[in-house]
């Protein structure tokens, strides 16, 4: 999705034009992901710009999961090189991106699933 800095809309990612108000989508325009947490009671979707967001049990961080497997600060997902990665933060259980433990920071691709201890999330854009 891109962001539009005029009202602020979600548009799709190829469009040259807000669909809300019209205004031209510039380059500048923010680049938006969304995690849907998929596990669990709670069913939440988080937006996902260019600021790194932590996920983990601390209350400090920007996704919050009640998970006992997920470590306190557990990974991090940030915006680089036009594509969001997603990254873990030494954790004791590990983060899985479609079933396969992650070594380092990897892109994530439209549909991915992100496993940390029980829970999963969907990436999207």
């Amino acid at each position: 999705m891109i962001l539009c800095n005029n009202c602020g809309y979600q548009n799709k990612r190829k469009s040259t034009f807000c669909t809300s108000c019209g205004s031209r989508l510039l380059d500048d325009c923010y680049i938006v992901g969304r995690l849907s947490l998929l596990s669990g009671e709670e069913r939440q979707e988080y937006l996902l710009a260019d600021a790194d967001r932590y996920i983990g049990r601390d209350p400090g961080n920007d996704i919050i999961v009640a998970d006992d497997e997920v470590s306190a600060q557990h990974a991090r997902i940030s915006f680089r090189e036009q594509g969001f990665w997603v990254e873990d933060l030494q954790s004791t259980n590990g983060t899985f991106v479609n079933g396969l433990r992650i070594e380092g920071p990897i892109r994530l691709r439209e549909e991915d699933l992100v496993k940390m201890g029980h829970t999963l999330l969907k990436f999207r854009i």
